[in-house]
């Protein structure tokens, strides 16, 4: 099947920014584009590889690279004309700018640049992130338990491991399990199984327990004592918030002191 030469020289311009911006999709959490938000990224990363690859041909030592003006040229030639060596090199040197151009995008992005420096001056109160759930899990919720009150009484204490970070389902999945029932009864889950938490809306409460890991290698047994006691002595002289069902904070605080109490004591054993 012979491809139209116009339809072969769109392909080549646009080659560059679809790379690009694949990688920039890849990379950070955003939503999916359409094809015409796509097309449109991808004329712009492509322009800005065509013009630099332009730019650097300036520099003498340089000025053997391609001219990319030649493939605006090319819509009246032969296919062989179009795929020629030269013009290929052309588009793989754009490709792997506009790979570095996304890359910047995505530092940018995933840092939050433009929303710092916007709200440093004053210009906006957005934190950047695709909503206030992700903002809160991604910034005060790393390194930290979480303890989730289920509608029916139950209760789950674990290490966050991840969510579903720009999605509707705010999905949750913890590690180092620990049951509560109603009854107050704890039970340990094994160390290789995960929760799994897809549906939230069975989720009555959630609370960030800002309770740190011992680690046998970083603690010894005489500091894993000392930090013991200041964190008990810390989280009872702490008031528990007023919001929330009754009763969740204060038994959120408890698990968190005997989270602290077994951290400290396996690492005392070992």
């Amino acid at each position: 099947m012979d491809v139209s030469p116009q339809i072969a020289v769109c392909v080549l311009l646009l080659v560059p920014g679809l790379i690009g911006h694949s990688l920039f999709c890849a990379l950070t959490y955003t939503a999916a584009p359409s094809w015409s938000a796509r097309t449109v990224i991808a004329i712009i990363l492509s322009a800005f590889s065509y013009i630099s690859i332009s730019l650097l041909r300036c520099w003498p030592a340089l000025d053997w690279l391609p001219d990319p003006s030649t493939l605006l040229g090319l819509a009246d030639k032969t296919t062989s004309a179009i795929f020629a060596p030269a013009q290929l090199m052309c588009v793989v040197i754009a490709s792997g700018l506009a790979l570095i151009f996304a890359t910047l995008l995505v530092l940018a992005h995933n840092g939050r640049l433009v929303h710092r420096i916007a709200a440093l001056v004053g210009m906006t109160t957005k934190n950047g992130f695709a909503s206030e759930w992700d903002a809160t899990l991604i910034t005060r919720a790393r390194d930290k338990w979480l303890m989730l009150l289920l509608n029916d009484g139950t209760a789950f204490t674990g290490w966050l491991k991840s969510h579903d970070v720009a999605s509707e389902e705010r999905a949750l999945v913890l590690e180092k399990i620990r049951e509560y029932d109603r009854e107050g009864t704890s039970f340990l889950w094994p160390d290789d199984e995960l929760l799994f938490l897809n549906d939230l809306s069975n989720v009555r409460a959630m609370r960030i327990i800002p309770v740190k890991e011992f680690s046998n290698e970083q603690v010894s047994a005489p500091t894993a004592r000392v930090q013991c006691r200041e964190e008990i002595s810390e989280q009872q002289s702490q008031s528990a918030p007023k919001t929330g069902p009754a009763g969740f904070a204060d038994q959120a605080g408890e698990i968190a002191n005997e989270l602290i109490r077994s951290r400290a004591s396996e690492s005392l054993k070992e």
